[in-house]
């Protein structure tokens, strides 16, 4: 018989969104379907979204008690813009409520897609029941480091929630004492082996992906832009490299060109965009249709300082568009550097300005190479992302 698993996540359950709140809804439904979900954690799901019974849901949100007031605090906190330490302070009182949810009463595993939850862990442990964590982030400590370097070379003060010490020690706490991790990409496996995971505890997804290539598609019609557009989309903060892509930027002055900064900016970040001050920067904040924005651009670039599995490269490649990314980003590794796109040391700035030139210089060559990039999407596409995920589970517990 199956183990019973109980899934935990932050945030939100929630079908056809991006990332992962897609893959927790995807994975959620395939426990309810498969008869394998004891439990589900998580902060808002509904049955529209969701078809699994109410009770079987945690925090119950008709608990009494010490767990209602604590379920009311972290919505306070979670609604409150100007709290210092808001991030960790929302974590740790969500674990602390998990932990006493009884999320563990009938589950063999406790299955995390999130880090923040080692009282949870601990629990589990006494209670003698697995844990498994599907890796969202790097290490801890590799980003707060990489973090703090971004923070020292742009004279911002120390107040990203990634050097946030006590918010480490508990993510990195987390990952030292689940029992095992998934990572999805080498760099990830890397990483963590560094920071003294051990490799038997260290599991690596194989190389599909849940990528929607009807959604993402390139516009057969298409023609160079006019001007040159450069792209790129996240929730910008210090850890997404935007620095670094606006230094090269300024050091390119191409002709009858435009950078596309997309999504929501973090107050460090829109720091470094004004200083900046670079020209024919267009901030076009958080968009409805991320796959019009991508299949319309000639280059989309992923900067990032450390990103484990950046959903939008895949996103841009099924898109056809060319990628340039730093070697920080867990999916760099499906380019093809020189032929179907381009990988660069996450803060060697003049060779990112070599890429960009030579994308600007050779745009003919663009559309064969998103012909290429486009089905590798294709043939590492996934629709079955969740069994995946649990079959993998499966041969860990045996």
């Amino acid at each position: 018989m199956s183990a019973k698993i109980t899934f935990v996540t932050f945030g939100k359950v929630k079908r056809g969104a991006t990332g992962t709140q897609n893959e927790s809804y995807a994975l959620a439904k395939r426990l309810y379907d498969t008869g394998r979900l004891q439990h589900l954690v998580c902060m808002e799901t509904t049955q529209t979204e969701l078809p699994v019974p109410k009770e079987m849901i945690l925090p119950n949100p008709r608990l009494e008690g010490w767990h209602q007031q604590f379920r009311r605090l972290l919505f306070k906190i979670d609604s409150h813009h100007s709290l210092p330490n808001k991030r960790r302070l929302f974590e740790q009182t969500f674990d602390w409520l998990v932990c006493r949810s009884g999320c563990h009463e009938g589950a063999s595993v406790l299955l995390f897609n999130r880090p923040g939850f080692p009282k949870t862990v601990e629990m589990a442990r006494r209670a003698g029941i697995k844990t498994i964590a599907i890796a969202s982030v790097l290490h801890p400590k590799f980003n707060a480091n990489l973090v703090r370097l971004e923070q020292k070379k742009f004279g911002l003060p120390d107040r990203s929630v990634y050097t946030d010490l006590k918010r480490v020690k508990n993510l990195s706490r987390f990952y030292s004492e689940v029992d095992h991790l998934i990572v999805q990409s080498q760099l990830s496996r890397d990483v963590f082996l560094s920071h003294g995971i051990q490799p038997e505890r260290i599991h690596l997804l194989d190389g599909r992906f849940p990528i929607d290539t009807e959604r993402f598609t390139p516009d057969v019609e298409a023609v160079p832009n006019d001007p040159f557009r450069i792209v790129h989309l996240s929730h910008m903060n210090l850890i997404k490299g935007i620095g670094t892509l606006l230094e090269a930027w300024k050091k390119l002055d191409l002709p009858n060109a435009e950078l596309v900064l997309a999504g929501t900016i973090d107050p460090d970040v829109q720091t470094i965009v004004d200083r900046m001050e670079a020209q024919h920067v267009t901030l076009a904040g958080p968009v409805e249709d991320p796959a019009a924005l991508l299949r319309q651009a000639d280059v989309f670039v992923s900067p990032s300082i450390s990103d484990s599995f950046p959903y939008t490269i895949l996103e841009a490649m099924a898109s056809g568009t060319v990628v340039i990314s730093s070697n920080h980003c867990g999916l760099s590794s499906l380019l093809h550097h020189g032929q179907d796109g381009f990988v660069y040391r996450y803060d060697d700035t003049s060779a990112l300005v070599e890429h960009l030139t030579w994308c600007h210089d050779n745009r003919g060559r663009l559309s064969e190479m998103g012909i290429v990039l486009r089905a590798k999407a294709v043939a590492c596409r996934s629709s079955d992302s969740a069994d995946r995920i649990l079959e993998l589970v499966d041969r860990i517990l045996d």
